[in-house]
């Protein structure tokens, strides 16, 4: 039963109640409030935003669903730091993305699924021929503008996997 037959599953049973019944206005109460709560939850579902890729619901990894946001981090030419921004949620300013912590704790880690790219220096070692370049393609693809994911599943590091 949808939102809509709630309401007019409501209204009949109000239109047929006594208008001296106290009983019957505690039933419009309760109707209410029941139609109040639901939207409230809709609402809290469209507008809730996943810091971190363990908050992000095992549905939508099943039946993948599109998250909105912005990428504030490139790391290497195949992945991005995603901040999830729902429905009139702000992005964070510059200062606040610099500190300690903000990335790991307010970020999901994005690996772009099908993307072979060079690799930079990681742990000392040397970074891959036109890693740099295709870094900067990213950066410029990306970086600071609002995108739309579809996660399709989780790696073994905790990143989502998502498609172009």
């Amino acid at each position: 039963m949808g939102l809509p037959d709630i309401s007019a599953a409501i209204n009949k049973a109000v239109s047929q109640l006594p208008s001296d019944s106290p009983a019957g206005w505690g039933m419009v109460g309760a109707g209410s409030a029941t139609l109040v709560g639901l939207i409230g939850f809709g609402i809290f579902r469209v507008t809730r935003r996943f810091a971190t890729i363990d908050q992000v619901p095992q549905a939508y990894f099943l039946k993948p669903k599109k998250l909105s946001g912005v990428a504030l981090r490139v790391g290497d030419a195949d992945g991005f730091r995603f901040y999830h921004t729902p429905w009139f949620r702000g992005v964070p300013t510059a200062e606040q993305a610099r500190t300690r912590g903000f990335m790991g704790e307010n970020t999901i880690s994005i690996r772009l699924a099908g993307v072979d790219a060079p690799e930079m220096a990681h742990f000392g070692g040397k970074s891959q021929p036109f890693s740099t370049e295709a870094k900067q393609y990213l950066e410029q693809l990306v970086l600071g503008k609002r995108v739309t994911i579809q996660i399709l599943q989780r790696d073994q590091y905790s990143r989502a996997v998502r498609s172009l």
